[in-house]
């Protein structure tokens, strides 16, 4: 296995295959580079592939100047910290405050550009060497380590760059001495995904030191000015709440996360000396050798090497069958680039669970080649018995640390709802401000007015209309839905998305796991020879169905990835349709080795079965399905006749022109796939070829002389509940797509079952073809159709061939109604476009598009960038409700073009296939269990859709919940400041006392602080409201209150002026101080008073959205609770009660009008958000390209 005179130095290798630059190379004098490094300030990035998403784009170079620290100082204080606050947060300010660009060599930290634009200051690793103990300029950005390469003039991550070896170095590798392992576990750290979960007082730093808080402490301040110390400090109180409540649901979410991620075990180790050392997972280092032992879980990402093993991915990928894996000297191109996407049938991911593993028939001569003196017995036991791996990459450079990080540091984005709140508070903030300018005339001209008390209204004005309260009880309305969804057994990674998933328009589906079953049932074979349909109970039962189709049945031996599990060899594990289908072959693995005569030689193979006839077959070499090529490829020799076999299975239409056109008829072919794709099975095309000499598996990746020989027919079940959620979603006028990479027609099917599309009225096929197979099927239509067709129709068909001679593709649209089918062919150009664009404008179209079509619009888009086309496919990713053959690049492309109309849509899967589309979604919802989920804003352990319906409710309802605060907190604000301008003038103010009854004892913070604890309704409802703050239903809405409450403070200020117990309040003539007390204070504070108790009916409005609010018991009791302490502080306050009785009708009077309003013209006219509502993609052209 490893060779001792071809010893391999990875660095040294990879440094050979790192991109020169001529002015940097080795020989360059020590001058030279220098002067390099004295250019370089701002450095790109070397993607060296172990970053994943969460990649960095740019490096600036800075260094640290004292000068600016102790300027910075100085400006700090005299901010009162302001300026502090805004470097903390601003790393651009922080960087010109701190620190001054310079050239790479001097820089004492980094400013690193991240992937989301979000820039972060990292120092400098003083002394950093690599593993040949060269130092490096290096520094850590988001727990991965970057060096700069003086070469590249880049930085690049820092890991065993693999993909700068060819295949046959790698297969070269040695194992590590104990100096070496201790050398490298300095450099690369441990083998671990950990990171420290923020302590409380780290979270309060951060969290405190945040921008938005910066009103928090301005109000603070102005309150204490004013004497208001139990108001300051009640909203300190209320801040460190929130605080609190947002620590611990961070601290949870990190500890879910940590709880997947952290994981020792004992693992094997090869070390240089040809010993086993038996270690702690964490201690493994890249380019270290490990045994690969049954039954464990993989510490790290690995190369198979020797051996090969049968894993679990499900904690990868989601799918939950055992894939297998071969070993690297399994791939014949030696000198090609390493690459972990071109060898993945070698590389063994972190997290996955090893089923089998064992070495090759080749075990022996490894056992002899590590035998030592010291436990060559044992060696040579742990070496016939598992597979050899090579240590990759470790912590998070690994696929799942990928993944890790991006769930760690995901990309911020500001909710719709968090953006229009912030253009409504700057828009009373500036109302304010130009009320306080008309006034402030007024105010300066009287000289019995403080002057401070006039620039204390100014910061009232800011503070008041800033809402610092409302954004922080907003938070904890999104907290308080994330927890509800978690005790569905729905877990949400950002609180923020919940507003998001109150607006979606959209509902993507992915087809199998998520809609269907994961399980596939294998249900017959169609023989193209006999044009006869077996059920697999059927061939089971009678073997003679099989005929003279040997080949069938070899087929269904070899061409797999199925094995005996090594620790119970009479179970056999796999994909669960190649283990039915190996069971219907009645053949049986057998170990060649054992069975071959000695003077036989050795054959290498992957497996090898045999028959109750001992008719044995040897599977020699593999291609493994991939989703580019739809497809899989095994090459086999007979060993009774001496002849060798390539037998091949995948997708019908991808590979239909491998097959040898004489071997089968092409109009049957297709006319077998509609007829079973139509009933919503599953259809694989089979075939093979065979000779008499071994050629390989590379001449048949692109063989067209393949035989036919039928289809295996397999069949999906739908989940037990699929129709009924589907269908709820469509009664809420929400649009329900699904994006599959199945066939059409099995999409279709699929789509009728659960009500998406109906097949009583035509659906269209949208697909392309290039023209030669396109004229060669047409051709061999006509010769078999000839009798049908008419003379004209068949000279019209042959001009148009003529004419797609000179095209470069055809649009094919096939209109199925029920199971018949017409198909209209179109030459690429205007003619085409033009029939797709007056199709896509109709009213109730059903459109099914293939990926074929999306792959060649997308090439145009990015190619040729014509406004039409791209317009064009819009419109198509709009209108149509189903997408087949879809990669996981389409998937994204779909949902990409969605939400780039303005349209908000929910991406639901179960796979990796769905990550990249859910990641573009506006809301993700994974039903995976895997770590992959963890990047989905939402992930459900149950894999029912009602899941769907419970994420759109909880976001509805805080959607609704935090509308109808904001107006509240908006009443509440305008109420407050008109009070404060109107009492100013009669030398008066608001006491502490005062401020606290209507805003924290029994008015709107109370009311933040139960509110949130409203449940979401339990249907989804067609109506959705209109949310916008800046909407016409909020504005008519402020029209209708704020004027006449205005009205009512002038009107109540003037006429108990006119009252016989009237006394004027006088001037006060010390302390810069306002009076607490007066008749126009206690009146107008009865109104303010009466208005924040009664805001508590404007969250009346309960279903279809969210339920009555006196269901919401702790809302009612503190409703209750308000409403004893106005009564109680009415009886307390010096006015005459027959005057206390008039204001409280007058406000009665007022309420009445406000709730008519809101009930009678604000719901009535502007509470429905029409622009919102998709009645089942029936969409007008004009409203096509509006903001929602």
């Amino acid at each position: 296995m490893f060779q001792q005179d071809k010893k391999i130095d990875i660095q040294s290798e990879i440094d050979k295959k790192e991109p020169k630059n001529p002015l940097v190379d080795d020989t360059l004098h020590q001058s030279e580079q220098n002067e390099i490094y004295k250019s370089l300030k701002e450095i790109d990035i070397f993607k060296a592939g172990n970053e994943g998403e969460c990649c960095l784009k740019k490096v600036i170079c800075l260094e640290f100047s004292i000068f600016k620290l102790i300027f910075h100082g100085i400006l700090t204080i005299c901010t009162a910290g302001l300026l502090y606050i805004l470097c903390h947060n601003y790393q651009g300010l922080y960087r010109f405050f701190f620190f001054s660009k310079c050239s790479v060599k001097k820089a004492t930290h980094f400013l690193a550009k991240n992937f989301d634009n979000e820039y972060e200051l990292q120092k400098k690793i003083k002394g950093f060497k690599d593993q040949d103990n060269k130092e490096r300029i290096a520094f850590e950005n988001r727990y991965m380590r970057y060096i700069f390469g003086e070469n590249t003039e880049k930085f690049k991550s820092f890991g065993l760059q693999l993909e700068r070896l060819t295949n046959q170095q790698v297969k070269q590798l040695q194992p590590l001495s104990q100096e070496e392992c201790e050398r490298r576990k300095k450099i690369f750290g441990e083998c671990l995904i950990d990171f420290p979960v923020t302590k409380y007082y780290q979270f309060a730093y951060y969290f405190l030191t945040k921008p938005q808080l910066l009103l928090v402490y301005l109000s603070f301040v102005i309150w204490v000015i004013e004497g208001l110390y139990v108001f300051a400090c009640v909203l300190l109180l209320v801040t460190l709440i929130v605080m609190t409540f947002l620590f611990f649901f961070n601290r949870s979410q990190k500890r879910k996360i940590l709880a997947k991620a952290k994981k020792i075990t004992k693992v094997q180790r090869i070390q240089k000396n040809r010993e086993i050392q038996t270690i702690d997972s964490n201690l493994l280092v890249p380019g270290d050798f490990i045994l690969i032992e049954h039954s464990s879980f993989v510490p790290c990402d690995l190369v198979l090497i020797e051996g090969q093993c049968f894993v679990n991915e499900a904690n990868i990928t989601g799918e939950p069958d055992p894939v297998p894996k071969l070993s690297l000297k399994t791939q014949k191109n030696n000198q090609v680039q390493f690459s972990y996407q071109q060898n993945f049938v070698s590389v063994i991911y972190e997290g996955t669970q090893i089923i089998n593993s064992q070495n090759s028939q080749n075990s022996f001569q490894f056992e002899k080649s590590f035998e030592t003196p010291q436990n060559g017995e044992k060696f040579g036991q742990n070496f016939e018995k598992f597979a050899v791996g090579l240590v990759a990459r470790t912590g998070f450079s690994t696929k799942k640390g990928q993944v890790i990080r991006t769930s760690l540091f995901p990309a911020k984005k500001m909710s719709f709802f968090e953006a229009d709140l912030l253009k409504f508070l700057v828009f009373f903030i500036c109302l304010g401000v130009v009320a306080f300018c008309i006034q402030a005339k007024f105010l300066f001209d009287d000289e019995d007015i403080p002057r401070v008390q006039i620039w204390i209204r100014l910061g009232e004005c800011f503070v008041t209309f800033g809402a610092a309260s409302l954004i922080l009880l907003l938070f904890l309305t999104q907290i308080t839905a994330t927890n509800r969804l978690a005790k569905l057994n729905i877990q949400g990674t950002n609180p923020n998305q919940i507003q998001d998933a109150g607006q979606i328009q959209i509902v993507c589906y992915d087809k199998t796991g998520t809609i269907t079953e994961n399980d596939i049932e294998f249900n017959g074979i169609w023989f193209s020879n006999t044009d006869n349909f077996s059920k697999k109970q059927e061939l089971l039962q009678n073997r003679s169905l099989f005929g003279n189709q040997s080949h069938v049945e070899k087929l269904l031996a070899t061409c797999h990835s199925a094995q005996p599990n090594l620790q119970n060899q009479e179970e056999i594990i796999g994909d669960a349709i190649d283990v039915q289908c190996f069971h219907l072959s009645k053949y049986s693995f057998f170990n060649y080795e054992e069975k071959s005569p000695k003077n036989i030689q050795n054959i290498s193979h992957i497996f090898a079965v045999e028959n109750e006839n001992q008719e044995q077959i040897l599977v020699r070499e593999r291609l493994e399905f991939q989703s580019s090529n739809a497809y899989m490829l095994v090459t086999s020799t007979d060993l009774k006749s001496k002849l060798h076999q390539c037998y091949i299975k995948g997708s019908p239409e991808k590979i239909k022109g491998k097959f040898d056109k004489k071997s089968f008829d092409s109009l049957k072919y297709d006319q077998q796939i509609k007829k079973y794709t139509v009933q919503g099975y599953r259809v694989l095309a089979i075939g093979f070829y065979e000779e008499s000499e071994y050629q390989g598996i590379e001449k048949y990746q692109y063989f067209e002389r393949f035989q036919f020989l039928g289809f295996l027919v397999l069949e999906n079940p739908l989940k037990k509940d699929s129709r009924e959620c589907i269908q709820r979603i469509q009664e809420a006028q929400l649009a329900a797509k699904i994006i599959s990479g199945d066939n059409s027609l099995t999409v279709t099917h699929t789509a009728a079952q659960v009500g998406i599309v109906v097949l009583n009225k035509p659906i269209y096929h949208f697909g392309i073809e290039e023209e030669k197979e396109f004229k060669q099927e047409k051709q061999l239509e006509k010769q078999q159709n000839q009798q049908e067709k008419q003379q004209n129709q068949q000279e019209k068909q042959h001009q148009q061939q003529e004419q797609n001679l000179k095209s470069g593709f055809i649009i094919r649209v096939e209109v199925q109604n029920g199971e018949n089918f017409e198909l209209k062919e179109f030459l690429d150009g205007q003619e085409s476009f033009e029939f797709v664009r007056n199709l896509v404008s109709q009213a109730e179209i059903q459109i099914c598009v293939n990926g074929s079509l999306l792959e060649f619009f997308q090439r145009q888009e990015f190619q040729n960038g014509e406004n039409q086309q791209i317009q064009l496919l819009r419109r198509i990713c709009l209108v149509s409700k189903l997408f087949a053959r879809c990669t996981p690049e389409l998937k994204r492309f779909i949902v990409q073009n969605l939400v780039q109309q303005d349209y908000r849509v929910a991406m639901i899967g179960d796979g990796a296939n769905d990550c990249m589309a859910i990641n573009e979604a506006t809301i993700g919802i994974s039903f995976a269990s895997a770590e992959a989920a963890l990047s989905s804003p939402f992930c459900s352990s149950e894999k029912s859709l009602i899941c769907v319906e419970k994420i759109l409710l909880e976001g509805r309802n805080t959607l609704e919940i935090n509308f109808e605060f904001s107006h509240v907190y908006e009443q509440y604000m305008l109420t407050r400041y008109s009070l404060y301008m109107i009492l100013i003038m009669y030398y008066q103010t608001i006491g502490d006392g005062q401020q606290n009854m209507p805003s924290y004892f029994a008015g709107v913070i109370l009311q933040g602080l139960s509110v949130p604890f409203t449940s979401p309704a339990k249907t989804l409802s067609k109506f959705r409201y209109n949310y916008y703050l800046t909407s016409k239903r909020s504005v008519i809405g402020i029209l209708g209150r704020w004027p006449v409450i205005l009205a009512l403070l002038l009107g109540v200020n003037f006429n108990v002026q006119e009252q016989d117990f009237y006394e004027e309040t006088l001037p006060k003539q010390k302390d810069n101080e306002l009076w607490k007390y007066g008749y126009e204070n206690t009146a107008l504070f009865l109104i303010f008073f009466f208005f924040s108790v009664s805001s508590i009916f404007y969250f009346y409005i309960g279903l279809p959205l969210k339920e009555r609010i006196y269901k919401n018991y702790a809302l009612t009791f503190l409703a209750t609770v308000s409403t004893v302490l106005a009564i109680i502080s009415a009886d307390l306050i010096d006015l005459p009660k027959g005057y206390q009785g008039y204001l409280f009708l007058v406000c009665l009077g007022v309420f009445v009008w406000i709730f008519c309003w809101e009930k009678f013209v604000v719901q009535r006219y502007f509470l429905v958000d029409k622009k919102q509502i998709i009645p089942n993609l029936n969409i007008s052209q004009n409203s096509q390209n509006k903001k929602i």
